[in-house]
């Protein structure tokens, strides 16, 4: 799909139309948002910034994108709307890259500073936000559940990458999920069911309401 080049993440967007995608740009030596439109294979460029971005993810409503931006040296969580030009939030230095947003489209689940906090961050206010989970692990992927209880996450806390779970209320437990290495899980859209990869296996767990 579209013209050819150097992307190094991606996310489809909720209705399956557009994916949002970085490229990036050998001779600035730097990357940029972009979106792809699926049915004409339009490529259409969204930020042009001397700093790269990375990390998109889409809120739910289609209508914005969440990316890592590195702006004053460090990485920041940007949102911004998908035309080009659009105006944008900065999210405080907590929130260091979006993971997942939460279904309401009013928060996002963050990696800490150090990537070893999962932080939950508004979008919008005043307000800085909270550490879900301390001691994590370095977090390289993670997804909040369709109904924004849960947020399953990979870490290296046990020394491997592997799957957990945490409920999205302060001062809860991780809860291991699977039995050995997992990589970037994935939510059923029903929330019934987690898949994950090991290797070059796709697995899947059932999910059942309750504790």
């Amino acid at each position: 799909m579209g013209a050819a080049g150097d992307f190094v993440d991606f996310d489809l967007s909720p209705d399956g139309t557009r994916v949002a995608t970085i490229r990036f740009d050998e001779r600035r030596r730097s990357s940029d948002l972009m979106t792809l439109d699926l049915s004409t294979g339009l490529l259409s460029q969204v930020t042009d910034d001397p700093t790269p971005e990375g990390s998109p993810i889409w809120a739910p409503g289609g209508d914005r994108i969440a990316f890592s931006s590195l702006r004053e040296g460090r990485w920041r969580t940007v949102v911004r709307a998908v035309a080009r030009g659009a105006d944008e939030i900065v999210l405080p230095s907590s929130c260091s890259e979006p993971l997942s947003w939460l279904p309401d489209g009013k928060s996002l689940m963050c990696k800490g500073v150090d990537h070893l906090q999962l932080w939950q961050s508004p979008v919008s206010g005043s307000r800085s936000g909270f550490a879900v989970a301390n001691s994590v692990g370095h977090l390289p992927d993670g997804r909040v559940s369709p109904d924004g209880s849960w947020f399953a996450y990979s870490s290296d806390r046990g020394g491997q990458r592997e799957i957990s779970v945490v409920p999205l209320s302060r001062g809860s437990a991780q809860v291991p999920l699977s039995l050995g290495p997992g990589d970037f899980p994935r939510w059923r859209s029903d929330g019934r069911g987690l898949f994950f990869v090991t290797g070059r296996t796709v697995w899947g767990v059932q999910i059942t309401s309750g504790a």
